[in-house]
């Protein structure tokens, strides 16, 4: 933290590291492992005080795309510990109007999301994300058949996946769309299954990260290197422990 942002200031140039976000995806994912490894009680204080530090570094990195993931994660753990859905609500209610209405937290969140930039200008506020999906998009319906493998397209990085996908392959993009499509839609299903948070379940709900991101970065969710590996290493482990649990059962 103090290397590359000067203690906890929030200062924009400060942060402008250019691998934050990747960072922020692999900070967020260790952050998971260990929420629900906390369950257990084994080493509490130790693990409370990591998942602190989780938090200050997604907050002083401004990883926004992995801190709404980590959110979203954090949201979904702790409403099994509710026994009913109206107080859970209630309390993420009370939560959020502590944050509008107290102005300190409120101008924190505001300088961590939206720094400098414009809110009412989506373009803005999502760094020129919105142009280059619009432009990718443009280039597929102008190349639909080959996409890039025929033609430059002079694009930008696009920082969403199957639209990154559809400008650089065209319509053999499909194949690597309906893998994507068929493993979020199994692990959204998955996700709402879920009755018990318990460390059998880290590795599934570690995928939080990487499909989130895949709205929002254009390495997620299946690469390059450690950002996505890890999660997807635990994964397997989930689905390995599930196969035997149930061969036992």
């Amino acid at each position: 933290m103090i290397y590359f942002v000067g203690a906890v200031t929030l200062a924009d140039y400060m942060y402008a590291v250019d691998t934050k976000n990747l960072v922020g995806q692999i900070v967020a994912t260790a952050g998971i492992g260990l929420v629900v490894t906390t369950a257990k009680h084994r080493y509490m204080l130790p693990k409370l005080v990591l998942i602190g530090l989780v938090i200050i570094l997604l907050f002083v990195l401004r990883c926004k795309t992995a801190l709404v993931a980590f959110v979203l994660f954090g949201v979904y753990y702790f409403r099994s510990y509710f026994k009913s859905s109206l107080a859970f609500v209630l309390v993420f209610l009370v939560a959020i109007a502590c944050v509008v209405y107290s102005s300190q937290i409120y101008s924190f969140f505001e300088r961590v999301f939206v720094g400098t930039k414009e809110v009412i200008d989506l373009n803005d506020f999502t760094s020129d994300r919105i142009d280059r999906d619009r432009d990718g998009i443009a280039f597929f319906i102008s190349h639909p058949i080959w996409g890039e493998l025929k033609v430059e397209s002079g694009l930008e990085n696009i920082h969403n996946y199957v639209i990154k996908r559809l400008a650089a392959y065209g319509l053999f993009s499909f194949p690597y769309l309906l893998f994507y499509f068929y493993y979020f839609i199994i692990l959204i299903k998955q996700w709402l299954s879920l009755k018990r948070n318990e460390i059998e379940y880290a590795g599934l709900l570690m995928l939080i990260i990487p499909f989130f991101s895949s709205l929002l970065e254009p390495s997620a969710p299946f690469g390059p290197g450690l950002i996505q590996i890890i999660p997807f290493i635990f994964y397997g482990l989930y689905l390995r422990d599930s196969e035997l649990y149930e061969l036992k059962g």
